[in-house]
């Protein structure tokens, strides 16, 4: 009989020999290699004489997967959110370029690390090509699962060089880490005492409009009434500086990704996409795998974050609304919550990070992304849904099936105009996207065969006459020559300002993050 690790082997010869390169997908596979590589403050030079704005002072972090395996061992992780996290900093220091790059130290990664192989630790996926064992899934449940590699906040006030900095996740345990050396600084974790269990909570944290305090969410279970509960909690500088606004029952545990937050309310998009609890158990405690949609409207809940009051009864039976990862924005407007999300198919959390598929993958054509921004309109009186889609002038296919939306963070809780993305079209057609949303034949759109860049960041002129005038930062990955360069384009005119070559690539990232006056 053939074994299970010899088909999976296959799998890899086939990945290797079956793998079609065309002038769009050059470096694909190498783009999701490993690169555990620790250096500290590399001087990066630009690559032209362009003008680089004066004004950018601060530092550029890219959290996300830094290795999926170790050493000789052949055993990866078959979901690629599961490799472990990696710190990329890039400083801009008046005139001054430099470059860092550490794993981040959590206590299973230094166990990974000094083992040279995959300790057994609570995994979102199945590690391939031989999962965890009947003794390795008692391992694995000791060691828990925290591998922050999804995204960064700062506690306390944002100009303020100076705090509590942690890489974060979906659970509610946070890594602290010094924003000088990169040093893990040891794990922050919120309990939910007595008798119940601390499930999920957000990697996207919230600062609030117009203060230095932030906001996150964390669904618990009562284990004596089998109870799921919502808790909204508002933090100051630092970890303990923080109290519940609001704690309300929910009839099942949702996977939230992020929430939004106006002057006067977080907004809650709860969705029906959960975990098969008893499935999970069946396949070694990972959570992915167990993924399901239930037949149930997506909901939302108003938390009033004057008065911890929450505000429900808004339901949607829209199959466009029934899983959404990212939120550009919400502002209220005329007695409505106006909500700008990028929607997603129900399971895309389980397939589109798969290593295989992602490795694997064979061009169909797609002209659109899987994902898809949509405007909903919440009417705080009759609690109507509207779902609304954005124009298209220019009629360009893909232009508003994105993900990784962001604004101008000036903007963060009142009405925008401008809205940026990044479409991923059969993975490896990599665009990044102005959206314009008062007149969308000024959408705008940027693109090279081959070059992969990632999510961006807006950092906003502090002398802007516009709500677009500032630098959009980004990382891109060379395919043709496998190296990466960090890239800079004008807010405005969605053109090249500069870009600078990188001395170690960065393996296809998830969330960065501007922190002014870090230096």
């Amino acid at each position: 009989m053939i074994s299970l690790k010899a088909i999976f082997f296959a799998i890899q010869i086939c990945s290797s020999i079956c793998f079609k390169e065309n002038d769009f997908n050059k470096g694909w596979q190498t783009y999701f290699g490993n690169e555990p590589t620790e250096f500290h403050d590399i001087p990066l030079s630009w690559t032209t004489n362009s003008t680089v704005p004066a004004w950018l002072y601060g530092t550029f972090m890219k959290n996300g997967p830094g290795q999926k395996s170790f050493g000789d061992e052949d055993r990866y992780y078959g979901q690629y959110g599961d490799s472990w996290a990696k710190i990329h900093k890039i400083t801009f220091n008046e005139g001054r370029l430099t470059y860092s790059g550490r794993m981040l130290e959590s206590k299973n990664y230094v166990k990974c690390r000094d083992a040279g192989k995959i300790v057994p630790s609570v995994t979102f996926g199945p590690i391939r090509p031989n999962d965890w064992s009947l003794a390795e899934d008692i391992t694995a449940n000791m060691n828990g699962n925290v591998n922050p590699n999804v995204a960064f906040h700062k506690l306390g006030p944002e100009s303020d060089p100076e705090g509590v900095y942690i890489a974060t996740t979906d659970i509610q345990t946070a890594v602290q880490f010094d924003p000088h050396t990169l040093e893990g600084m040891g794990e922050l974790t919120l309990n939910a005492g007595g008798v119940r269990l601390m499930l999920t909570s957000s990697a996207h944290w919230r600062r609030e409009v117009g203060a230095d305090t932030s906001l996150n969410f964390y669904i618990s279970l009562s284990m004596l009434t089998n109870q799921y509960h919502l808790s909204l909690y508002r933090y100051g500088s630092t970890w303990n500086d923080r109290h519940q606004i609001a704690f309300f029952d929910i009839p099942y545990l949702s996977l939230i990704h992020q929430i939004s937050n106006t002057p006067n309310y977080a907004v809650i998009m709860f969705y029906p996409v959960s975990i098969d609890i008893m499935e999970m158990l069946q396949n070694n405690f990972h959570p992915i795998e167990a993924t399901i949609k239930m037949d149930e409207p997506t909901t939302f809940y108003l938390v009033d974050l004057r008065d911890g009051s929450v505000i429900d009864g808004f339901e949607s039976w829209d199959p466009a609304l029934v899983y959404a990862t990212h939120h550009a924005n919400a502002y209220e407007e005329d007695g409505e919550i106006i909500l700008d999300v990028s929607c997603n198919p129900w399971d895309s959390l389980k397939t589109s990070l798969d290593v295989d598929i992602v490795l694997n993958w064979e061009e169909t054509g797609a002209t659109q992304s899987q994902s898809h921004m949509k405007r909903i309109r919440l009417d705080l009186a009759t609690k109507d849904v509207v779902v609304e889609e954005w124009d298209n002038e220019l009629g360009t296919s893909f232009i508003n099936t994105f993900d990784f939306p962001i604004i101008n963070p000036q903007y963060t809780g009142i009405k925008h105009r401008y809205v940026y993305g990044w479409a991923q079209l059969d993975y490896w057609h990599d665009y990044l996207i102005k959206k314009d949303l008062e007149d969308s034949a000024n959408d705008l759109t940027w693109f090279l065969p081959s070059h992969y860049p990632h999510e961006t960041i807006f950092v906003p002129n502090p002398d802007a006459v516009s709500e677009d005038d500032g630098v959009l930062i980004t990382v891109v990955f060379d395919g043709a020559r496998e190296t990466s360069y960090l890239l800079l384009l004008d807010g405005i005119t969605f053109t090249e300002i500069n870009r600078a070559d990188l001395p170690f690539m960065i393996p296809f990232p998830v969330h960065g993050q501007w922190f002014p006056n870090l230096v």
